[in-house]
């Protein structure tokens, strides 16, 4: 008999502040109400919770916590304006669990407590390669919103989300301490009737002596071969099929660019795929890695070339389209005056079908235009739209503790899809909604903190993140596993 797996260990990762059982206006003490929600899971010993507080008077309570925090399998988070100022979340316990992470050895479940800013305070941590990194907490899917954290909701509806949060980690829990299932034995075939028969014995018969009758197994090769066939033809999902000659641009690369009337630039059909982006790193051996083969929650998120590339920041995006506008010029196949870029906020809405947009900035254009999407005016989508947060995403081992998934939609991938999976949506372009959240050129607002992210991506599923004129918006630096990018080339496109 083998000996049973440990039981997963859950790290709770807090401020002191959020403890506090007199200071009401923080709603504390969350930690003290999140152990009640996670103490019958662990008195069925489905997992062993830890908190600083477990420390005994006159131990070495550091040592302790980064000993917790290397056997931890999952890490609650309990965020909060105290937490994310927090000297020794920052340097100590951070850069720990988000360097497991970047292995695939813990999930991490972010919970925001109060009105604070996850999306704009990254905490830096260094990978396996020596590599400095910076990750910002909503990368991870959370419970509670910068613009609708636990705290501003009803007493009653915070227990239910609190223990919400117990369930998921339970879930997780649970899939971690299974073990692996024994893999199930060929079937003996048995004399007679009932004998399991294999491919090769529908054309040879059974595994006594081949017979080679020529026109039998002709006729069955074929019938295999078509049966072959015909499965694949059903099961593939239609990739993107190339323009007229009238009325698209091939590059380099096989990027497919077609105009976009009322706008003076091409746009590339599909987003940055992992092959693009490879051929320039090929070309450029100093480029960040980051973007090679990335996981989320232990799942690979660009399994293929034709998938887009993702973890590049606004500044690899200008790189790349640097490189490439170089690269053709040396090649004559641009002009002088022609270049790639990353779309502007306002390009890439007028792609979209919003062409009378009104406001100063992004910021004042945001979310403006409810019940506009890419596909249309209904949400949840109809099927086969896009590639969305789903039941696929949700079966396929991702682990969600919010609601911010479509149900009884499925698009067959659990993150990316190869590009063009699914119909063009607008001007001939693929995935303007999902797949992967796209950076613009522009700066969100007047004061320039962070640039601009369009088209949601395989991780929204709430209908406001869908939305044509929804935006978002992250510093330049700042890289994660659902944004990629999509060129534009600026100019007579139609002289190469």
């Amino acid at each position: 008999m083998s000996a049973p797996l440990p039981i997963p260990k859950v790290f709770l990762c807090y401020a002191r502040e959020d403890n506090n059982e007199e200071d009401k206006l923080r709603g504390g003490p969350w930690l003290k109400r999140l152990r009640q929600r996670l103490k019958p899971y662990e008195l069925e010993n489905q997992f062993a919770v830890f908190s600083d507080l477990q420390i005994p008077p006159g131990d070495a309570w550091d040592a302790e916590i980064q000993n917790q925090l290397q056997q931890a399998s999952i890490v609650v988070v309990l965020v909060s304006d105290a937490l994310l100022g927090s000297e020794y979340v920052r340097h100590r316990e951070m850069p720990l669990i988000l360097s497991r992470v970047e292995r695939g050895e813990v999930k991490v479940v972010p919970v925001i407590l109060n009105q604070c800013e996850p999306d704009q305070i990254g905490f830096p941590f260094t990978d396996s390669h020596g590599t400095t990194k910076r990750r910002y907490l909503t990368e991870f899917q959370c419970l509670g919103t910068p613009e609708a954290p636990l705290l501003g909701r009803e007493l009653a509806q915070q227990d239910i989300l609190l223990a919400q949060v117990a369930k998921e980690v339970s879930k997780e829990a649970r899939r971690i301490a299974s073990p692996p299932k024994p893999a199930t034995p060929a079937p003996i075939p048995d004399p007679g009737t009932n004998r399991v028969s294999s491919t090769a014995e529908v054309v040879f018969g059974p595994h006594t002596a081949p017979r080679f009758n020529t026109p039998t197994l002709i006729r069955a090769t074929i019938g295999v071969v078509a049966l072959v066939v015909l499965g694949i033809l059903l099961l593939r999902k239609p990739g993107p099929q190339p323009h007229g000659p009238d009325s698209s641009l091939t590059n380099s690369l096989g990027m497919v660019l077609v105009p976009i009337a009322g706008i003076k630039v091409w746009f590339c059909v599909w987003e940055t795929r992992v092959r693009d982006y490879e051929a320039y790193a090929k070309a450029n051996p100093g480029v960040d890695g980051t973007w090679k083969d990335p996981e989320y929650q232990g799942v690979k998120v660009t399994p293929g070339p034709d998938h887009p590339v993702v973890n590049v920041t606004w500044g690899d995006a200008q790189k790349f389209c640097e490189w490439l506008t170089t690269k053709e010029r040396r090649e004559g196949r641009l002009k002088s005056g022609q270049r790639y870029r990353l779309p502007t906020d306002l390009e890439w809405s007028w792609a979209v079908g919003l062409t009378n947009e009104s406001g100063a900035t992004a910021k004042d254009r945001n979310a403006k235009l409810p019940d506009v999407y890419p596909w249309g005016t209904s949400f949840p989508p109809g099927d086969d739209t896009g590639n969305f947060a789903d039941e696929s995403t949700r079966g396929g081992g991702i682990f969600r503790v919010g609601l911010d998934w479509i149900a009884n939609y499925r698009d067959g991938y659990v993150t990316t899809s190869p590009v063009g999976s699914y119909p063009a949506m607008r001007n001939g372009l693929y995935d303007l909604a999902g797949n992967v959240a796209e950076w613009c050129e522009d700066w969100y607002d007047a004061e320039q903190w962070g640039r601009v992210e369009r088209g949601g991506s395989w991780g929204d599923g709430h209908p406001g993140n869908l939305l044509s004129s929804a935006r978002k918006y992250w510093d330049p630096e700042f890289c994660n596993v659902s944004t990629g990018f999509r060129v534009v080339l600026d100019g007579d496109g139609s002289a190469r």
